[in-house]
This record gives C-alpha cells, structure tokens and sequence, in this order.
C-alpha cells in the first residue's frame, strides 16, 4: 500500500512531498520453539506491519523534521502494561487521569484505560524496553495483545506536549476514548523523524502484533512471561 502526500507543516509554514509505504505479512507465535510451558488452551493470532516514510523531491531539503507513526485500536476497558528499564512518569497529553488508574513502578507502567472522556499519556524513549501489552478480561476467556517494536533512544522522537514544543523524546503513547469519537483503546508508537537536521530523508520500520485468547490463567502466565 503506498501513499503519496502532501502534508503542510504549520510551524515550519511549508509543504513537504512525501511517500508512505506500508505492507503486512506473517509473524509466527513467538512461542512455537518454547519448551515446558504447557499453555494448550491458548489461541493465536499475529501479524508483521513493515512501514517506510520518504522525503521527494524538493522536500529532500526541507528543514523542518517529520515522524511517522503507527498505532492499534483496541475494545475500551482492558489494562495497558508498559515494561521499563527504569522508572519513569508518564507525561500527561490530554485529559484527567485517577491515581489508581495509572500506576508506576521501577520497570512497569499500568493503565487501566476505562475512564469516561478523553486521555493521553506518552513515555519516554530513553526508558521503554519495545514491548507493550494489553490485557483484556472477558466472560469466559481473556486477551493479551502485545505489540513488538523497536526504539531507539539516539533517534529524533519529535512528537512533543502543546505546552513544551522543544521537549523531544517521546515514543511511546496510550489514548483511552469513551466520548463522542467513540469507545476504544490505542496503543501508538513513533519512529525517529527525517529531514531537517537529521541528516535523513529516509525511514523504515518493522514490527510485530501478536495476540493471544485463553483462559484467565493461562493468560497471567503469558503476560509475566512476553510483557513483564
């Protein structure tokens, strides 16, 4: 799927030609070589999400940086799991969030996304492992959607708070909607931008979605063991 655009930067006041690839293919349960795990009750699912972004033309020169990103949507009310290297504080983007809906420890974030409203955290890049979790509690079997990626903390995150436009270096973002946009989860990520002075007109990325159906227990298990 390719997309070619326009897109009008409203700070650098100038428009950028650029190219938007994306393609999807099979990405194998992360399990299939594990032994003893004994977790027979487990259904799978799982893609692979290869995207490019690309500076044309006269854009090459541009000075202004420009970030791709992707995201995931997922069913409201599930508990995001957010695995760090150390301890870090999400930063607020959008919206109210209670205490005991956003929990950190020194190597896990966990937000229970289930608030009326709109709201929006993002993370770090210098602090997140690549891996995040969602974890959904149903009648009578549980999800775990995990999304694989990868970050790179020497790279320009240029996706910054309204109110601090020169504090770069978040990767990582959760969105919990249940207003007139609708009801729904998103997991988003970013990759280092290109143009300006990145030296780069050019970006690529790969990863993986992998999720898992089971019973309760089975499913506790498989989040200690791939989220943390």
């Amino acid at each position: 799927m390719v997309n070619r655009l326009t897109v009008s930067l409203s700070r650098a006041r100038k428009n950028a030609t650029l190219r938007i690839t994306k393609s999807v293919g099979p990405a194998p349960n992360p399990l299939r070589w594990e032994r003893g795990l004994d977790l027979p009750d487990l259904e799978y699912a799982g893609y692979t999400q290869y995207t490019s972004l690309e500076l044309l033309s006269q854009s090459k020169s541009i000075k202004a940086t420009i970030g791709l990103w992707n995201l995931v949507q997922m069913p409201q009310g599930g508990e995001l799991l957010i695995p760090t290297y150390s301890r870090t504080e999400p930063g607020l983007v959008i919206g109210s969030i209670p205490p005991e809906d956003l929990v950190v420890d020194e190597h896990l974030i966990r937000y229970r996304m289930r608030q009326q409203g709109e709201h929006k955290i993002s993370v770090r890049a210098i602090a997140v492992c690549g891996r995040v979790g969602y974890l959904y509690p149903g009648r009578e079997t549980w999800s775990l959607i995990i999304r694989n990626f990868a970050v790179n903390p020497s790279g320009e995150y240029v996706d910054v708070p309204w109110n601090d436009t020169n504090y770069c270096g978040f990767s990582t973002q959760a969105c919990n909607v249940n207003s007139g946009l609708g009801r729904f989860s998103e997991l988003e990520y970013h990759i280092p931008a290109i143009g300006g002075g990145t030296g780069r007109t050019r970006c690529q990325d790969e990863a993986q979605v992998w999720a898992f159906r089971g019973p309760q227990a089975q499913i506790s298990r498989l989040c200690r063991l791939l989220g943390g």
